[in-house]
């Protein structure tokens, strides 16, 4: 049995902070809406997997235990080639600030093909979905968090967690068969 956790984790998160504007993806962008509702949901298992899942764009992760209580999520949109990019961004909430460390950008193979032809920046991508959609990861390029500090240690361990992030990605629908 699963037991709920807010959207908002005051204390879940390490570090996974990509800076969005280094990592535009192209088209003409406009200025998306910021939503935390509930269309995303954190579970922790019976094992203390801890697994963030977002119903509307249809994709899981797990989440490492250490990052619990650290982080906090927030979804936009964007348009793009005309259509839209949905982004998922995760931030750490550390003793010294947040940090915004990772992003999930979804969208059609045709708006991703054309990203990939812009030859900027571009994110790893984690999937397709049966219905052609797209998801990429955007990570953290630097420590943001001054050396010594706790903050900064944590996200020095990042790499390794966004490894396991990225290894547990899955479709929802490809849960239900």
């Amino acid at each position: 049995m699963r037991k709920k956790k807010a959207l908002f984790i005051p204390c879940l998160a390490i570090g996974m902070s990509v800076v969005l504007g280094g990592c535009y993806v192209g088209g003409t962008e406009s200025a998306g809406s910021a939503d935390t509702s509930a269309i995303s949901s954190v579970s922790e298992d019976e094992n203390g997997i801890i697994t963030y899942s977002n119903e509307e764009l249809g994709f899981a992760v797990d989440i490492p235990s250490e990052l619990e209580g650290k982080l906090r999520a927030e979804v936009s949109e964007r348009e793009a080639y005309g259509e839209t990019i949905t982004t998922v961004s995760v931030y750490y909430m550390g003793e010294t600030g947040e940090a915004h460390i990772m992003s999930f950008e979804e969208m059609s193979e045709a708006v991703w093909k054309n990203v990939q032809g812009e030859g900027g920046p571009l994110g790893d991508e984690l999937g397709v979905s049966k219905d052609g959609r797209v998801v990429i990861i955007n990570t953290l390029q630097s420590n943001p968090y001054a050396e010594g500090t706790v903050d900064y240690e944590e996200l020095n361990k990042l790499p390794k967690q966004i490894s396991e992030v990225k290894e547990s990605f899955r479709f929802l629908d490809d849960e239900q068969q």
